[in-house]
């Protein structure tokens, strides 16, 4: 009888110590997956909620667009200007614009009402007398707080408001959107005011594609801690002490949990890029994490099952549910992660990245792509990326040639030029690579990477000029005349000569000396000036250094004209220089060498020329001095 007592009691022990086990084993993991699912839960639904805020943000981009355009109507926005400026009386300016924004508004389905506002805030046009029952435009902009809507008594009303904002009636909602109107000179002088119906944007709001019926929709405002609850197209406000709202001002731009309705519900937070409000999701845990309540019950059935029937079998059913568990959150984590890393690496990277099919045609740009060449507003009139080069690039020859050899390589990397919405043009070191299709091996998309070398090319192209002009008076430099002189020589057709002029001014080094450096380099600049202006567009007038300048003229008859142009050009050099402090007064010696006459190699006629100057400085008889002059 012990013995069986005995047996019994092993038995039973050895039974509890197997269950025991069995729970502590089967809860060891199933407990940890489930956390793990719910994360992952967590993390999907979060990326969900902002998608579905992308989207709704890309609604009210549209409607901003729409007011945008409303506003770009040239004529009526001339005689809103004329009547800021007082060059046009209201009642005209009422005339004319009325019946024509009506005519437009008309034309757009969802605008519920419209208002054109004058420089003081007055309403010039609106869609017609008591639309939705608004006395005043302020009443659609409650954040303002009374002031006035005046843009000359604040200049920067208009960024105060919101392009896209909402207004909350007793039941519902209307979406607002506003565009400045601006003057010539870019200065504020009104704005349109569009109320658009929100049955499209709650539409999407409520999409039953994206949210579960049980989900629970509120639109709050963090500047002023103001919500509403949006359920079957009807908007509620939250009382200022809802526990909501409490909770909100708490945990800013957070996922929590909270009680609603005697039981717990999740939120997620994400705000509208268009509009200062963020959308909050409230959904049921037990909605929320249904399918891993689900597992985890399988789990603890399980669990019990292999209880049951021993250790062996407990951890043979286990095994399937343990794996199937750890691959959906792995799933789940290597999913989102990709995603994070694929969408920040491209969205992020400063280079700007463009994504087009095999002709060019734009699928997706980042943000640098946008900053870089065009925003994505303007994006949509280009389509394709080769409306934004310029003419040369866009060539259909250049694009058949990068895109053979990108066929034959899978990659090209070269210069092409842009024209930005600005009208600038710009250079960019591109590189194209290919992706093709895994069966067809055709090409599918192009991914482009763009380097901006504008700074290079502008570096480039100022190392070019100070290699060949002067910095001071922006002449050419003694490197550059010579060249010149030489290149003159060499082209000289019969009939013709060249007539050198070695200027040299008198009475600068007193100035200079007397007045300072900075005093005497704006005589020069003053005399490269005068120079240039008294000289034919094909003459040379270059700086040979400190107050020396080469002059050279190419034609016939240049005895008789050089000393024509000589004496012309002492002439002006004697007008008295201006400087900030000082009226100054000096003249110039000239010295003229002719070639073929006088010699055809650059340094002869040089110190020919020069002589001859020097030769006028000594005798004084006449500013002008000719090289044959000094050979008799």
């Amino acid at each position: 009888m012990y013995l069986q007592f005995y047996q019994q009691r092993i038995l039973l022990t050895s039974i509890l110590i197997m269950l025991f086990t069995a729970i502590v084993v089967g809860l060891s993991v199933a407990l940890p997956l489930f956390q793990s699912a719910q994360q992952g839960i967590d993390k999907a639904t979060r990326i969900s909620v902002q998608a579905h805020t992308n989207s709704l943000d890309h609604l009210l981009q549209g409607y901003h667009n729409i007011a945008e355009q409303f506003t770009s109507r040239t004529e009526i926005r001339k005689r809103l200007v004329a009547y800021s400026q007082g060059d046009l009386s209201l009642q005209a300016a009422v005339d004319f614009s009325q019946p024509r924004l009506a005519d437009a508004a008309r034309k757009i389905p969802s605008l519920a009402a419209f208002y054109r506002l004058g420089p003081e805030g007055e309403i010039i046009t609106r869609s017609h007398e008591g639309e939705l029952g608004f006395d005043s435009v302020s009443e659609l902009f409650p954040d303002i707080e009374g002031a006035s809507l005046s843009f000359r008594q604040n200049p920067n009303l208009h960024k105060q408001l919101a392009p896209i904002g909402f207004y909350f009636t007793d039941t519902s909602l209307l979406i607002v959107a506003t565009a400045p109107i601006r003057d010539p000179q870019k200065q504020v002088v009104g704005m349109d005011v569009l109320i658009f119906a929100p049955d499209q944007w709650l539409d999407r709001l409520q999409s039953p594609e994206h949210l579960h019926p049980s989900t629970r929709l509120y639109l709050y405002n963090p500047q002023n801690h103001q919500a509403w609850s949006i359920r079957n197209h009807q908007a509620q406000p939250l009382e200022s002490g809802d526990s909501l709202l409490t909770t909100l001002k708490q945990h800013p731009n957070q996922s929590y949990l909270m009680p609603m309705d005697q039981q717990e519900h999740t939120l997620f937070q994400s705000p509208l890029e268009q509009a200062p409000w963020d959308l909050i999701v409230a959904l049921p845990q037990s909605t929320l994490y249904h399918e891993a309540y689900d597992d985890l019950l399988w789990a603890l059935v399980s669990i019990a099952l292999m209880m049951l029937i021993g250790g062996i079998l407990t951890h043979q059913a286990i095994q399937p549910l343990i794996k199937r568990l750890s691959r959906q959150a792995e799933e789940i984590q290597a999913s989102e992660k990709a995603l994070r890393q694929a969408a920040s690496v491209f969205d992020n990277t400063k280079e700007a990245i463009a994504i087009t099919d095999a002709d060019f045609r734009l699928s997706k740009v980042n943000h640098a792509f946008e900053q870089l060449l065009a925003s994505s507003d303007e994006l949509a009139r280009y389509r394709s990326l080769t409306r934004l080069m310029t003419t040369e690039s866009a060539d259909p020859d250049h694009l058949r040639s990068i895109l053979e050899q990108v066929e034959a390589r899978d990659h090209w990397q070269g210069e092409i030029w842009y024209q930005t919405p600005s009208g600038e043009k710009l250079p960019a070191l591109q590189t194209i690579s290919a992706v093709r299709d895994k069966q067809t091996e055709q090409i599918e998309q192009l991914i482009h990477i763009f380097n901006d070398i504008s700074q290079h090319k502008a570096k480039e192209n100022h190392m070019k000029h100070l290699a060949h002009f002067d910095s001071l008076t922006q002449l050419p430099n003694r490197a550059s005349t010579m060249q010149e002189l030489e290149r003159r020589l060499d082209s000289l057709k019969k009939g013709e000569s060249l007539a050198v002029l070695f200027l040299d001014l008198d009475r600068f080094k007193p100035i200079n000396d007397t007045y300072g450096h900075e005093c005497g380099d704006e005589i020069l600049r003053d005399v490269a000036k005068r120079l240039n202006n008294h000289v034919r567009p094909e003459d040379w007038v270059g700086r040979l250094g400190g107050d020396e300048f080469l002059i050279l003229l190419t034609g016939t008859d240049m005895a008789r004209h050089a000393r024509t142009i000589a004496l012309k050009l002492v002439e002006i050099l004697e007008v008295p220089f201006s400087t900030k402090e000082h009226q100054l007064s000096l003249s110039g010696s000239i010295g003229i060498a002719l070639a073929p006459q006088n010699g055809n190699q650059v340094r002869a006629l040089l110190k020919l020329a020069d002589q001859a100057m020097y030769q006028t400085k000594s005798n004084q008889n006449s500013p002008v001095g000719l090289a044959d002059d000094l050979q008799n």
